[in-house]
């Protein structure tokens, strides 16, 4: 693991990072191990087993289609959704995949049959468990065990034991403030007298040298096209699946952006600008679209809905502004150059608390239930926000710390197993939190009495604590009281 923003934030298709991005990187990574083998020509069957919460809400969160394209080579942040979309429907219809995507390694592949869901059994290391296994024409069987460990990222057997030890920085590249506690960023922001970005900033220059910066204009493009397209998907009534859950964000903006549209942008609320960008942007994460994880895909409308809500209802000038069209109202965004500063502030933040929860508790709905996911994004999007309006060091921890506490024992019990109810709005909710957290924070003086290691440690030991059925399964919680098969 790396101090560094890419940790944390990463680009992806909905809707689910665990559940989607993960599998289909570790569909890739297995066939490229076998290529790099030169055993891929050789590969006669294939097939995939999931458990524990992969196996229970696998079909709900697109496992099934995940595993498809990254067997067939694609990368999540390449991927192109709609074509993506028709080349399942074809294996679906032919039950022929190609490997890596090369036409000339057709595979017969049947989905329903190959991808067993074992929905008894949960690996040792995590819930998020896949084993592929491919029968070779000498009848020799190449095996790998995966884990998808949240936010996108995978990890092998191997990998995860020693994730699951204590970091060994002597076999790392260090960077100049290896922090594992929030007490360690304080300590090293006021010895050395600088901002807790200045610390952040140091660490990415130190991996990345002057192409420290290159991710976050694409990360600000992605957001932009996924907002806009949420805002102003007037055609899709309903998201996919059984659920038939209506799109609220498209409506809710006409509303809003029709009360006075030529007068300041503070003449709406601040809740309705945090409902509707969280709401446009997870919808498009449930319906599968491009988005960006931050840190999990279940939790992605948080982030991203607070910053926007900085940039029309906080700044001291907005940034925003609205154009009316003939039959609807758009927004008009920044250019890049007049956003960047205030862009890479707020991220670099964001992530940097994002990785104290990654190293000593989890984002991952299916290891500590939902507090991992809408609780870590809040925390770290409370901390963001925080510093954007000047914070401190103290006070952007505190932030930090009160929007997680108000998470804590947040169960993931996704109805149907598809990441739309209570999902979508678990995330207007956390972008509220934070909102508020960062303005309790900058109403104090940082002093607090519980520390923000002291939540991250309590988070941990409520997900150990909370019942296996209340984490990703949809056996427990809300979804136990809709009488609707998991789709």
């Amino acid at each position: 693991m790396k101090w560094s923003f890419r940790e944390i934030f990463s680009i992806g298709i909905g809707p689910s990072s665990s559940h989607t991005v993960g599998p289909m990187k570790a569909a890739k990574i297995f066939l490229e191990s076998l290529n790099s083998l030169g055993k891929l020509q050789e590969v006669e069957t294939l097939s995939i087993e999931l458990y524990g919460s992969l196996a229970l809400t696998g079909i709900g969160h697109g496992t099934d289609s995940a595993l498809i394209w990254g067997l067939e080579g694609e990368t999540p942040q390449d991927l192109k959704i709609t074509e993506g979309k028709n080349r399942i429907k074809e294996i679906l219809e032919n039950k022929l995949l190609f490997l890596l995507g090369n036409k000339n390694l057709p595979l017969l592949f049947d989905i329903k049959r190959d991808i067993v869901y074992q929905k008894t059994r949960i690996l040792p290391l995590h819930s998020n468990g896949m084993i592929f296994k491919a029968h070779l024409k000498s009848s020799a069987l190449f095996c790998e065990t995966f884990y998808s460990i949240g936010g996108g990222h995978i990890a092998t057997e191997q990998e995860l034991k020693e994730v699951k030890q204590e970091l060994n920085t002597k076999e790392q590249k260090i960077p100049p403030f290896p922090y594992f506690s929030g007490a360690n960023i304080i300590s090293f922001c006021n010895q050395n007298k600088i901002s807790f970005y200045d610390l952040l900033k140091a660490n990415e220059i130190f991996y990345y040298q002057e192409k420290w910066d290159e991710p976050f204009k694409n990360i600000w493009e992605v957001l932009v096209e996924c907002l806009n397209s949420g805002l102003l998907n007037s055609t899709q009534t309903f998201l996919p699946g059984p659920l038939k859950a209506r799109r609220r964000a498209f409506k809710l903006f006409q509303q809003i952006t029709s009360k006075k549209v030529n007068s300041s942008q503070h003449s709406f609320t601040l809740l309705d600008w945090s409902n509707v960008f969280s709401l446009a942007i997870s919808e498009q994460n449930a319906a599968g679209e491009r988005i960006v994880t931050a840190p999990t895909n279940g939790a992605a409308g948080i982030i991203p809905a607070v910053f926007f809500t900085y940039l029309v209802a906080i700044a001291p000038t907005p940034f925003i502004s609205l154009k009316r069209e003939d039959i609807s109202t758009r927004l008009l965004f920044p250019s890049w150059e007049l956003i960047q500063e205030q862009f890479i502030h707020y991220c670099l933040v964001c992530a940097g608390i994002g990785l104290l929860y990654k190293m000593n508790a989890s984002v991952s709905g299916a290891e500590v239930g939902c507090q991992g996911e809408i609780g870590v994004a809040s925390s770290m999007a409370a901390a963001g926000l925080c510093a954007l309006m000047g914070g401190h060091i103290e006070q952007i921890e505190n932030a930090a710390e009160v929007a997680m506490e108000h998470h804590l024992g947040l169960t993931c019990d996704p109805i149907g197993g598809l990441v739309q109810i209570p999902c979508i709005e678990r995330n207007t909710m956390g972008t509220l939190k934070a909102i508020n957290a960062a303005q309790l924070a900058i109403g104090g003086d940082g002093s607090h009495i519980v520390s923000l290691d002291s939540v991250i440690k309590t988070m941990k030991q409520t997900g150990e604590d909370m019942g296996e059925k209340y984490k990703e399964t949809s056996r427990g919680g809300l979804a136990v009281f809709v009488n609707l098969p998991e789709c």
